[in-house]
């Protein structure tokens, strides 16, 4: 699993054999993180200190959200606490609980909704407006662009444009340096 270096270190402080929180309290908050984890709010009844309480939580959750992502077991987590963070087995087991085992697949689904997708662009529709400068002038004197990206949204809008012909050109530069570097990114 790869956990960063503050959770590595929070985890190690409460593994330590002179830890601010006894297995009693350990246990508690790891059945009140697994029901978090699944949606259900409880109330904590463990006498913890606040800071140490929301230390203990936050590097828990990350813990059983890394072992659902990796579809890590419960031997595997206690594998992790007991080499990295050098806890006693005893003590590893109660967060390498069987209930993780029970609640990991709720956590997974929990969590599959949380996914962040890139929006995509259904159509593109577009038309130039010419613009005179006065009546005599035979050519515009300027003309611009009017886009409209159609990119589903929650609230149901569209995005829409107006540039000149020299903002276009930056756009479309723009666009293809992006593309460019897409592609080279994927060779």
């Amino acid at each position: 699993m790869d956990l960063s270096s503050q959770v590595l270190k929070t985890l190690k402080a409460i593994g330590s054999a002179d830890s601010a929180v006894d297995e009693k309290n350990l246990s508690k908050i790891v059945s009140w993180t697994l029901s978090e984890l699944c949606g259900e709010k409880s109330k904590l009844d463990a006498q913890v200190d606040d800071l140490i309480l929301k230390s203990i939580h936050s590097s828990l959750c990350v813990i059983y959200l890394e072992g659902c992502k990796l579809d890590a077991d419960a031997s595997d987590i206690s594998d992790v606490l007991e080499l990295q963070c050098g806890w006693d087995q005893q003590r590893a087991k109660i967060v390498a609980c069987k209930q993780y085992t029970e609640l990991q697949p709720h956590i997974r689904s929990q969590t599959r909704t949380i996914a962040y997708r890139n929006p995509t662009i259904s159509s593109l529709t577009w038309k130039v407006d010419h613009v005179l400068g006065d009546r005599e002038a035979e050519k515009p004197t300027k003309s611009i662009r009017r886009f409209n990206l159609d990119i589903p949204l929650s609230n149901g809008d569209s995005l829409d444009m107006t540039c000149t012909h020299e903002q276009m050109q930056i756009l479309a530069e723009k666009l293809r340096d992006m593309l460019h570097e897409v592609h080279r990114v994927h060779k």
